[in-house]
């Protein structure tokens, strides 16, 4: 503010005998933008020059300058991206520190933090490694996300309540085909692999549809179903969420593969069915249904908020995330948990005396 300059001139200011001075300073700042006024004391001269306010700057400072948006430029954006990151950082920082300490931080974040690390050296390149090709994590909608309205809001509660339930359902089918699967691993895991095939086969046989639609994580079929969801029939919708929800829930329990994908198809296709309930839009119900359905299997609030986000790559619909995702976090923890995955041991029989 030059006040270096100003005390070499007129020499150091008063603030009991120049109070005039004090509020018309106020001028100064709005006149080249100032964003914010801070100090290590009150900004105001005591007394105040003005009758009946007793702090006039503090007042002037928040009601006389108005906002002026800057241009966008990329110095802009890079920083906002950068203060994101650091915001990302620390929460994750508080989840470890929080959640995971100890000898549990050792055994659970460095396993997972390893293999990370490799995946994305063999998927990136590394020296004259070239890299694998990999599809993107991403959903694009066809068109920009509407503004959120009363609809969006009370329907993304009930949508939330009813996938998550019907989520947990499929999650218990899964331990049930695992307890089922541990009597005999081999021969039962051959079965359920059968058995989600033809449910494959089935729905392509019922909707004329690929059934790459049920057999597949639904990575590719997810960013297809965003990208043109009027494509899909009442009727294909509800084959899909049948026949992939049976066929997902005899994989949780038998064969191994990630339960991510499959269970936010699951959401998107629900909620685009449910899309023409009035006052709801295809785009904040999808959003919805995939933020409830990811919460019910993986039952980690953080992580399914920030994988939905980051898999929409938008903003605009991050309140509907955060609404979804919690209300599916309530119910699917009220609901009964079903019975446990882990085998029992067959008991031992008697040893015959002698």
């Amino acid at each position: 503010m030059g006040h270096r300059l100003r005390r070499a001139k007129l020499g150091p200011w008063y603030a009991a005998e120049a109070r005039e001075a004090c509020p018309t300073a106020v001028e100064f700042l709005v006149e080249r933008e100032v964003a914010a006024l801070g100090g290590d004391g009150n900004n105001n001269t005591a007394p105040s020059p003005m009758r009946d306010i007793a702090f006039p700057v503090h007042v002037l400072a928040i009601h006389a300058p108005e906002p002026r948006p800057g241009p966008a430029t990329p110095e802009s954006t890079a920083l906002l991206g950068a203060a994101g990151a650091a915001a990302a950082i620390v929460a994750v920082l508080l989840i470890e520190v929080a959640g995971v300490g100890g000898p549990q931080l050792f055994l659970v974040m460095l396993p997972a933090l390893l293999p990370s690390g490799v995946g994305v050296v063999l998927f990136t390149g590394f020296g004259r490694w070239t890299g694998l090709e990999t599809g993107h994590l991403s959903v694009r909608f066809s068109t920009a996300p509407p503004r959120l309205n009363t609809g969006d809001v009370a329907w993304s509660i009930l949508l939330a309540m009813g996938i998550g339930a019907l989520t947990h359902l499929v999650v218990i089918g899964g331990r049930l085909t695992a307890a089922f699967v541990a009597a005999s691993p081999f021969v039962r895991t051959v079965i359920c692999a059968v058995a989600a095939g033809g449910y494959a086969a089935l729905y392509a046989v019922v909707t004329g549809r690929t059934p790459v639609d049920v057999a597949s994580s639904g990575q590719a079929t997810l960013a297809g179903l965003a990208a043109d969801p009027h494509a899909w029939s009442v009727g294909a919708l509800l084959a899909v969420l049948l026949f992939k929800s049976a066929a997902y829930a005899l994989c949780l329990g038998s064969l191994r593969g990630g339960p991510v994908f499959p269970v936010l198809f699951l959401g998107a296709a629900a909620g685009v069915l449910l899309s023409p309930l009035p006052g709801f839009g295809v785009i904040p119900v999808a959003v919805a249904g995939m933020a409830a359905a990811a919460m019910a299997v993986l039952r980690l609030p953080v992580s399914s908020v920030a994988l939905v986000v980051l898999v929409l790559g938008n903003s605009e619909t991050i309140p509907v995330v955060i609404l979804a995702a919690v209300t599916s976090f309530v119910t699917a923890e009220l609901l009964p948990r079903g019975p446990s995955d882990t085998p029992r041991r067959p008991r031992e029989k008697p040893r015959a005396a002698g």
